[in-house]
């Protein structure tokens, strides 16, 4: 056990409670806490140092592994945000990214001083990568009415392991309009991507509170899924961080000239969730013909 404060001279200081649990595979769980210091510009650094010390302590992850990681941070003011992450086949480092992203961009925002109160961190980490690659799909039928769902058959690779056929049933909205739409069946990294780009207008913040909403929503995305994601036709913009859906295509262009940065077209996706025990790897495509009967 040690501490020690550099640089303070008669000027109070405060600081944050860091818990992290490792549960490493053959060995007993441990538990670690530290106070670290809080200084805009390090304390972010210095807990995430602390807690990759802390998986590292008695030595590295296996070379296949899957960390499962679960943290709450929170922070002065009532903001807390809540990370549940599933890696398999890396390093202690990429958890403990995950963790300093959140950690930096509130301690050092513009429009606020935040101090960080507490971060609490479970890793449960065992052997052999839980991944499954999507090698192929297979949509049993291209034409499908409003309200009906369709089929769509898939091919997991997993890492050494055997080849697994699952099907699953998307649901297409009673209320769709006709016409054809792209249908996207991924797992979390193209999501992700498709989510995120789909509302650029969150990305533009005014205050701290835009900000921790933004960074939460970037974090709320499950790892061990399936998704299917029908993209919608453009329909209205977001003006900021206001969407106007259904706008008047006159107005829309007013607003949406080159000269506005503050409008950008509104996307709108459908998007489900399905259950799956692997991280998986990569995307299929389709088009959806959406035909009332």
């Amino acid at each position: 056990e040690g501490a020690g404060v550099v640089g303070i001279d008669k000027t109070l200081y405060t600081s944050a409670d860091v818990e992290v649990t490792v549960n490493m595979p053959g060995l007993e769980t441990q538990t670690y806490r530290y106070q670290v210091v809080n200084e805009p510009q390090l304390s972010a650094m210095l807990t995430a140092s602390v807690i990759f010390n802390s998986i590292e302590a008695i030595y590295g992850t296996p070379s296949e592994n899957t960390i499962h990681t679960v943290a709450t941070m929170r922070f002065t003011g009532g903001r807390e945000f809540t990370l549940d992450s599933l890696v398999a086949g890396a390093s202690a480092a990429n958890p403990v990214m995950e963790m300093l992203t959140p950690l930096s961009i509130m301690t050092i925002n513009p429009y606020e001083q935040l101090d960080i109160e507490s971060v609490k961190v479970n890793m449960d980490i065992e052997y052999g990568n839980r991944l499954a690659h999507l090698v192929g799909a297979q949509l049993e039928r291209s034409e499908v009415a409003p309200g009906q769902t369709v089929t769509v058959l898939l091919e997991l690779q997993h890492y050494e392991g055997p080849l697994e056929k699952r099907r699953i049933e998307v649901q297409i909205p009673a209320d769709l309009e006709e016409g054809d739409y792209p249908l996207t069946v991924s797992g979390i990294n193209t999501y992700a991507s498709l989510k995120i780009g789909s509302q650029p207008h969150l990305a533009t913040t005014e205050n701290i509170d835009d900000l921790a909403e933004y960074i939460q929503a970037t974090m709320n995305f499950r790892y061990d899924a399936i998704y299917s994601t029908i993209m919608l036709p453009e329909n209205g913009i977001a003006y900021g961080r206001t969407e106007m859906a259904d706008l008047p295509s006159s107005r829309a262009a007013m607003l949406t000239s080159p000269t506005n940065t503050q409008a950008v077209p509104l996307i709108r996706l459908i998007d489900q969730t399905f259950e799956s025990d692997v991280i998986v790897l990569g995307q299929a495509g389709f088009t959806l013909n959406v035909r009332k009967p």
